[in-house]
């Protein structure tokens, strides 16, 4: 019942997170040269886009209908602090997914009319695309022209595996080197940085800065540095656990018993590393929790009238957790709605692991004590998944773990189901 429960509530959490998703809107004051050369000013729906948009919603006053604008459509436009571009440029298209990316140096080049975002503006223009398939092409402007700075991954091969075997690499053919040398010949100390410089946006940024402090150039625009934010915070509540086992009828007493639920009280800290772009949606939290359950589970062992056996078992584990999930939040103010999954690694840092074998022999009562697993794990891996709301500093969260216990090996296994209902403070 309390899984169903929890099923329930996590997925209508779920439906609602994507139906706010797809209708939400944040027009902010922005504006647009089309491409007559006229500047309107209005407001677009801002995104805060991890790829570059193909078109944009605009919008001349806040009660005007929007209408979607393309490259064909726009010369510039600016939100937030973001400039966009619209121009007719070379794309180079290769895939940049592993197992896609093909053994062929030479490039895949299209000519498309895009959204590029201004990186620098100056002497020397810098731009950025990223496409919905992660496909990166980075832009220098000179005298009015964007040229695209080439690269590209690929696969080569060598004999120099074991055995003369071929081996195959990943290789990168990179025209850029040479495209930037040339156009900043003007900096004499700027080639080694060059020759060092990835094709990624953070490494051509700070080498454009440093090439405009060298020439001492004057720089029309930057885009604002974006660097990813950390949240700190607490978290206490409780939880519901449960054991399962499965195995031989030697262990009847472990597998016919049954465990749980154990009610306590759990509590840890955590450190929330959010992923620039996107309005911060994505985040990954890092979590150290302090878990306890104590539970007791009998069977009785009937041979025959005068003789059987009772069982009494005993588990009570504590355990320090490192959680890693991966979390997406929805806004809608002044609530945050959030999912969160990931895995969970716990140690045992107490433990009591006792059995009791009450024996009836024809009248006769003795009473031994074993343990209830002979090699209980120290180590237990698992998953979870959960969703909650925030408001302001504090959260409220339903989370579910299913873990692999204390038991694994020939004969025995185990499994141990947690329900967490989690209040939270963040700073």
């Amino acid at each position: 019942m309390k899984k169903a429960t929890l099923r329930l509530v996590l997925t209508l959490l779920s439906v609602m997170i994507c139906g706010v998703l797809f209708s939400q809107s944040n027009f902010l004051p922005a504006y647009v040269i089309d491409s007559k050369g006229d500047t309107l000013h209005g407001y677009i729906d801002y995104r805060n886009w991890a790829a570059n948009p193909s078109r944009i919603s605009f919008r001349e006053d806040t009660e005007s209908p929007a209408r979607f604008l393309t490259p064909f459509d726009v010369k510039e436009f600016g939100v937030d602090t973001e400039i966009y571009t619209g121009a007719i440029v070379d794309v180079e298209m290769s895939p940049v997914v592993p197992n896609k990316i093909g053994d062929d140096a030479s490039f895949i080049i299209i000519r498309d009319t895009l959204f590029l975002q201004a990186i620098f503006r100056g002497s020397m223009g810098l731009y950025y695309h990223r496409n919905s398939d992660d496909i990166v092409n980075i832009y220098m402007k000179e005298n009015g022209e964007y040229n695209l700075l080439r690269y590209k991954k690929y696969y080569a091969y060598d004999n120099r595996g074991q055995l003369g075997a071929s081996r195959r690499l990943l290789a990168e053919n990179k025209p850029y080197i040479g495209q930037l040398k040339l156009a900043m010949s003007d900096c004499e100390s700027i080639h080694s940085r060059i020759e060092s410089t990835a094709y990624e946006l953070k490494q051509m940024t700070r080498l454009f800065r440093y090439y405009y402090d060298c020439v001492d150039s004057e720089v029309d625009f930057e885009r604002e540095r974006e660097r990813g934010n950390v949240q700190f915070g607490i978290f206490l509540g409780g939880s519901s656990s449960t054991m399962k086992f499965d195995g031989e009828p030697t262990f009847n007493y472990l597998t016919e018993a049954s465990f749980g639920p154990s009610n306590t009280i759990t509590a840890g800290v955590s450190l929330n590393l959010f992923f620039p772009r996107n309005f911060a949606r994505f985040s990954l939290a890092n979590e150290v929790q302090f878990t306890h359950y104590r539970m007791t589970g009998e069977y009785t062992d009937v041979r025959n009238p005068g003789l059987y056996y009772h069982h009494f078992s005993e588990l009570a584990y504590s355990y320090l957790k490192l959680n890693n999930l991966l979390r997406y939040k929805v806004l809608i103010r002044p609530l945050e709605i959030y999912i969160n999954a990931g895995i969970t690694n716990g140690l045992v840092v107490n433990e009591t692991n006792t059995r009791r074998v009450d024996e009836y022999i024809y009248g006769i009562e003795h009473t031994k004590e074993y343990k209830a697993i002979d090699d209980p794990n120290k180590h237990e891996l698992g998953v979870m998944g959960g969703a909650g709301l925030a408001y302001n500093r504090l959260s409220l969260e339903v989370r579910y773990e299913n873990g692999s216990g204390i038991a694994e090996y020939a004969g025995l296994k185990s499994s141990t189901q947690r329900i967490y209902f989690l209040l939270g403070f963040f700073y």
